[in-house]
C-alpha cells in the first residue's frame, strides 16, 4: 500500500512514483490528476525515470483523496501538515 513519498521534510509536497511509465504516460497521469482532482502536479525526471511531484499547495486535496483508502496500520505514514510547520520552525 506504498507507492510514494513526501517530498521534503520541510515541505508538504508529494511523490508519487511512476518510474514504471514512460514520459507520455506520465504526462496523461498528470493532466488527469489536475483535471479531476484540481492537484498541481507534473513529471520530474528521477535517475533517468520519470515520477510525479505533487505540489505542497494540494496537500489538503491529496490528503482527503487518500485517507479513506488507508488502512489503520498505515495512517502514520500520511503527513500532517503540522509535522511540516514544526520542521520549518526547525530550520528557523
Amino acid at each position: 500500500m506504498d507507492d510514494g513519498s513526501i517530498a521534503s521534510k520541510n515541505r508538504l509536497g508529494t511523490v508519487l512514483h511512476t518510474q514504471g511509465f514512460d514520459l507520455s504516460e506520465v504526462q496523461i497521469l498528470c493532466q488527469e490528476l489536475t483535471e479531476k482532482f484540481a492537484l498541481k502536479c507534473w513529471p520530474k525526471l528521477n535517475k533517468g525515470k520519470y515520477c510525479i511531484v505533487i505540489s505542497g499547495h494540494s496537500f489538503d486535496i491529496i490528503i482527503s483523496l487518500l485517507s479513506p483508502w488507508v488502512i489503520p496500520q498505515m495512517a502514520h505514514k500520511l503527513p500532517r501538515r503540522s509535522q511540516s510547520r514544526e520542521a520549518e520552525r526547525s530550520i528557523e
